[in-house]
């Protein structure tokens, strides 16, 4: 039978020894490496149907975080991490995996996956920006959602903070944007949804992805506290099923990291009714005193939460746990017991509307059920 991959290599856009970006920053060497595979791994979700009409929040009791434990109980894929102190090249070693075995779980788990192979190919002999979307949208119409350029304002981009500025003319393409970078990037997502169910898609109700310059406005800054004065990458615009994203953004180490974090938010909106709603069942996994937006309480809680953006408000916190699951079902086995129990309450609600999404993840992850 035919492997899927063998290794992985991955040459930096930012290489320079010391810059907070590079590869050489060794405390960020996990993550990177995560990102990196979302080529060959890709990302895992569930048909959570029409839930905007649902007037109550998804119930999950031990039983069903119980169910998702069993199936991703050692699921853990071998990494090997390799970096060349002087190209800062990195080689991330991981164990095959049967595309055919991994295609039989997915038909048993009713789950439907799409090779992305004609799709790249197209995409790599693609002469401009238009045609690479184009070929982008080919793939995405798979999936039922679009990518586009914002070429002109309503209400809603108005709302996102968007002034005219953010529109992606012409004049701004051909001068500013680097149609290498960008294939690149494109191929990755392809990639990665190559290995995602569409019923994951299906979950967020993504309709489109409108690509921008980048927004005006950002968070209002805080001492100290240097993730909430940043601009924002991607916004989702939940009552459009859309994405807002800054192409300057779109990157092969940062843009697929955020276009599943965006996905995450409007998952989370179709199952609670709506992004904004209140998760008290989410929220009691926290320590007692936790305080979302308030620095003091993240320090002294930090086990809390995947990083410093998760303790912005709840609805981060759950999309960094949607985003992190891409990277392997470590997060649900992680040494923090908090972050366990968030991940699995998560896959379960999911499965409540693909019960056997957790047994696919572990194939995906080389492991036999």
């Amino acid at each position: 039978m035919k492997d899927r991959f063998d290794d992985v290599w991955l040459i930096p856009d930012v290489n320079i020894t010391g810059h907070e970006d590079s590869l050489l920053n060794l405390p960020k060497i996990k993550k990177i490496a995560a990102i990196a595979m979302i080529s060959t791994l890709g990302f895992v979700g569930a048909n959570s149907g029409n839930h905007n009409n649902k007037s109550e929040h998804p119930k999950i009791d031990k039983q069903d975080t119980d169910l998702v434990d069993y199936n991703l109980s050692h699921a853990y894929p071998f990494v090997d991490i390799q970096i060349d102190d002087e190209t800062a090249m990195l080689e991330i070693k991981v164990d095959k995996t049967s595309d055919d075995y991994l295609k039989r779980v997915a038909q048993e788990c009713n789950l439907t996956l799409i090779d992305a192979d004609d799709y790249v190919d197209k995409l790599y002999g693609a002469s401009d920006y238009y045609q690479s979307i184009d070929c982008l949208n080919d793939y995405a119409d798979k999936f039922g959602f679009k990518f586009t350029t914002l070429d002109e304002l309503n209400s809603t981009d108005t709302d996102c903070s968007l002034d005219s500025t953010a529109i992606l003319d012409p004049d701004y393409i051909n001068e500013f944007v680097n149609l290498g970078r960008f294939k690149q990037t494109a191929v990755t997502i392809m990639r990665a949804l190559e290995y995602t169910p569409v019923e994951f898609i299906m979950a967020s109700n993504l309709k489109e992805v409108r690509f921008i310059k980048s927004f005006g406005k950002g968070r209002p800054p805080i001492t100290g506290y240097s993730v909430r004065s940043s601009v924002p990458a991607a916004i989702a615009v939940e009552n459009e099923d859309t994405i807002l994203f800054a192409v300057s953004s779109f990157m092969p180490v940062q843009g697929p990291e955020i276009y599943f974090h965006e996905i995450g938010h409007l998952i989370d909106g179709q199952q609670m009714g709506g992004i904004q709603q209140p998760d008290p069942q989410y929220t009691s996994l926290n320590p007692d005193d936790f305080e979302y937006f308030d620095e003091q309480s993240y320090r002294q809680h930090k086990s809390a939460v995947v990083d410093e953006y998760a303790s912005y408000n709840i609805i981060e916190d759950k999309a960094m746990i949607y985003q992190n699951f891409i990277f392997g079902p470590r997060l649900a086995y992680s040494s923090n017991p908090i972050i366990q129990q968030k991940t699995k309450l998560l896959i379960a609600r999911l499965e409540l509307d693909i019960p056997d999404i957790s047994k696919y993840y572990a194939a995906l992850c080389n492991v036999d059920i």
